[in-house]
């Protein structure tokens, strides 16, 4: 039939009065206007389990997750005359949703202009936010969606500027970062929208946490000289680097080049190509800088999934620890890759912590390998 009422956005020659309407979309001022009695709002299979805020009116609205809204259909078309209660209750957490998980409108890496620096480097809550609202007149909406994310990872980057007036954006970033919660409150990698384990395109380093970025304990530095050399690293010529270099002359073979992966980034991403039989290992090797906080000796944990083989293995120098004898003290690791013949295609994924008993900290980073052809 009619497009258009199929989708619930013009229901005038749709007979919906006193009845109950399902929609794929949000369209629960157009029932009301025209006469239904209620709304189910519908999941589509992309949307999964991420479940739309109702807008505030005057008939009965509920929203359903994927695998519900496949329940629904199926029971309404083999069913001569469905019926549907929508009771109130009290608001209820029965756990029975893993939290936090990544939405599914939310933006996924990789970035096709940064070179391999993994992306999304963080999550912030972002779905269905009260938010402050005046559209119609009510005062305040439920939103989603990186309009509401964003406000609060700017807002935690505020508390740690105010905090330390002193840290670069770079610091900043980094305490979000490696503070983050990779797992969800079950103790399980966060989920996506289909309730399985999200990639690190998905995830980066997982969910911020304020309360633990206030001390992260090290942080990965970087200064104005270090995006430049990135800049260059990526092939940009002098002129295009001098224009966001406020007009100071660049000349990138004196500044030098940075590859992405070799960027002080609180996050590892490398990519190798997989050997032809017989052929020699690929390999590649990347280092990263901490800077100390406070003192303190840092003991090294590695996390792979799948774990280190015959044909892939990621090592760590040093391999125990990092000790800073002082405040500000500098330290150095190298993290090689290495892929040999007879192994697979795909990505071997993985949580690099630098943990300290005394201060407790643990200072986080996600780690990707992605093997191709």
């Amino acid at each position: 039939g009619d497009t258009d009422a199929q989708a619930c956005r013009n229901l005038g020659r749709a007979v919906v009065t006193n009845k109950a309407v399902l929609c794929h979309t949000n369209q629960a001022g157009v029932i009301m206007r025209a006469g239904g009695a209620a709304m189910v709002l519908m999941n589509s299979q992309r949307r999964a389990d991420t479940i739309s805020a109702i807008p505030n009116v005057a008939k009965p609205a509920v929203a359903i997750d994927f695998c519900s809204s496949s329940k629904v259909v199926d029971y309404v078309r083999k069913t001569p005359n469905p019926t549907v209660t929508i009771s109130t209750s009290a608001t209820a957490f029965d756990g029975s949703h893993p939290f936090p998980a990544v939405a599914a409108f939310s933006a996924r890496g990789p970035s096709t202009v940064n070179g391999g620096v993994m992306k999304p480097d963080i999550l912030g809550p972002g779905v269905n936010i009260l938010a402050a609202d005046f559209s119609d007149n009510q005062g305040f909406k439920l939103k989603s969606g990186t309009s509401m994310s964003t406000p609060h990872l700017s807002g935690v980057a505020a508390i740690l500027k105010s905090s330390h007036g002193t840290w670069s954006p770079a610091r900043i970033k980094s305490a979000l970062m490696t503070t983050a919660d990779s797992r969800d409150r079950s103790g399980n990698n966060i989920a996506d929208e289909t309730g399985f384990a999200a990639s690190l395109h998905a995830v980066g380093s997982g969910q911020v946490n304020p309360s633990k970025a206030i001390n992260p304990g090290l942080v990965y530095d970087l200064d104005h000289d270090d995006y430049l050399r990135y800049l260059c690293g990526l092939d940009y010529t002098d002129d295009q680097v001098t224009m966001v270099n406020s007009g100071t002359a660049v000349v990138c073979a004196t500044v030098g080049r940075t590859l992405p992966e070799d960027l002080n980034c609180p996050s590892i991403w490398v990519t190798l190509k997989l050997p032809p039989k017989g052929g020699a290992p690929a390999t590649k090797t990347v280092t990263r800088k901490l800077t100390s906080l406070e003192t303190g000796t840092y003991k090294l944990m590695l996390e792979l999934l799948p774990p280190n083989s015959a044909h892939v293995e990621v090592t760590v120098a040093p391999r125990d620890q990092l000790v800073f004898a002082t405040v500000g003290q500098t330290r150095e690791y190298k993290v090689t890759f290495t892929v040999r013949d007879g192994g697979r295609l795909g990505v071997v994924r993985g949580r690099l912590r630098w943990v300290s008993s005394s201060p407790t900290r643990e200072v986080a980073s996600p780690l990707l390998l992605t093997i191709v052809a």
